[in-house]
């Protein structure tokens, strides 16, 4: 079951975003103000006990609260794709004991969504809320307090989540179809992509500059080190080195940087290189990105406007040693290089005379000092030969996507290449 939180503060819209899910993925809903209440008024064992608690004005235990949680959960059948956990948890001991409850049904949580809104709205849509439903504690002076709570006892979630890798932060502004619009993305990439989340996206330059030792959380230019630093880093602070890299260095030059990466070659080894490279670019498999880009292709991905924004950047790559080389002058290609350490990769589409689209990923690895052109031959050699045999096959049949994917391997002597 693909289980989801949908977390924020008081008046981001979580019921709001909870009900649109539930109509158009058909999960199940787990609010626990709903829930305590339903257990209270049927009278069942876990409501009386519960009730107890807050006829004495005491909070309910974690241990049955989940207890409670798990009970209802163990109700919802096959029908449901997955349950929303809406309201809860609000600290990181519930987090942990959700967290167990789950594992022990063979269950997780598939994503945190997190929505994501300035205070003075939030503030604004309660008050507005309180004036239209009546509600007593939507007042202004009930509001700050419980939005001081949120802040001090459940935000920090965030950050638990983040480890947990699974953490989605979504602006809550806009209407509620635009905010849905946001959380359908993320659940269409879970659903349809089947890939791993990075995270992070980096540009080459930031990523270079970090496995060179760039940044104040990292303390060594030694490659290890710098890795399993790496490796120790929340989401949330690596996006935050990232950018201080960038604008840190926004006035190395070329040479400059060359002469970075020279002494870092000539201080260790090929294996060390590679270890920081592959661990900071988080280097996926030529799976993900052939399938990537051809769900990206049929706009399966992103909003017909947004596609056509991403193909132009495609497009407009200016290093076209790789697929583009021996291919027909003015063949339409969309296409990303990738350059780390010991891996050279070029991933995709090329577009036939009619139209029809061949998205190929081609990963070299292994690569060695002064191998960068020998894979790039490698790879335009290897696109060429799949768009002839696709052109006289598939094309002139059909107007499917065909993926290929290829992965070779260089033999390695002597130390790393010099990035592209």
């Amino acid at each position: 079951m693909k289980n989801i939180v949908i977390f924020g503060a008081p008046g981001a819209g979580k019921g709001t975003q909870s009900d649109k899910m539930i109509e158009k993925y058909g999960l199940g809903h787990i609010s626990t103000g709903d829930v305590l209440r339903n257990e209270i008024k049927n009278g069942t064992e876990l409501g009386k006990t519960a009730k107890g608690y807050i006829d004495n004005g005491q909070l309910i235990p974690d241990e049955l609260m989940i207890d409670i949680l798990a009970s209802v959960y163990d109700s919802f059948g096959k029908d449901h794709a997955g349950v929303i956990f809406d309201g809860f948890p609000r600290t990181t001991p519930q987090a942990e004991a959700l967290k167990k409850m789950l594992s022990e049904r063979g269950h997780k949580i598939a994503a945190m969504i997190e929505l994501a809104v300035p205070e003075d709205e939030l503030m604004a849509r309660l008050i507005n809320r309180g004036k239209e439903s009546g509600r007593s504690d939507d007042n202004e002076e009930t509001i700050k307090k419980r939005l001081n709570v949120y802040h001090t006892q459940t935000a920090p979630l965030i950050d638990w989540y983040e480890k947990e890798g699974i953490h989605h932060h979504i602006e809550g502004l806009g209407t509620v179809d635009e905010i849905f619009a946001r959380v359908c993305n993320i659940h269409r990439l879970m659903r349809d992509l089947n890939l791993n989340d990075n995270y992070i996206f980096m540009s080459n330059r930031q990523a270079w500059l970090i496995c060179l030792g760039k940044g104040s959380l990292l303390k060594s230019d030694n490659p290890d080190e710098i890795a399993n630093t790496w490796k120790q880093l929340t989401p949330r602070q690596r996006l935050a080195l990232a950018k201080e890299v960038e604008e840190d260095n926004k006035n190395l030059s070329k040479s400059q940087f060359q002469a970075l990466e020279d002494r870092s070659g000539a201080r260790y080894t090929f294996t060390q290189q590679r270890h920081v490279a592959e661990t900071v670019d988080n280097q996926s498999s030529p799976d993900d990105f052939s399938m990537l880009l051809s769900k990206l292709w049929r706009q399966e991905i992103l909003a017909p406007d947004w596609t056509d924004y991403a193909l132009s950047i495609l497009a407009a790559q200016e290093y076209n040693s790789r697929i583009p080389r021996y291919l027909p002058k003015g063949t339409k290609t969309y296409h990303k290089t990738g350059t780390i350490s010991g891996v050279v990769n070029d991933s995709g589409i090329i577009i036939s005379k009619r139209g029809n689209p061949l998205a190929i990923t081609v990963f070299v690895k292994n690569v060695g000092c002064g191998q960068n052109d020998t894979a790039a031959q490698a790879i335009g050699h290897l696109s060429k030969i799949a768009w002839l045999i696709c052109k006289q096959t598939i094309y002139p049949y059909t107007n499917l996507i065909f993926v290929l994917i290829l992965e070779l391997s260089l033999t390695v002597d002597g130390p790393a290449h010099q990035p592209a």
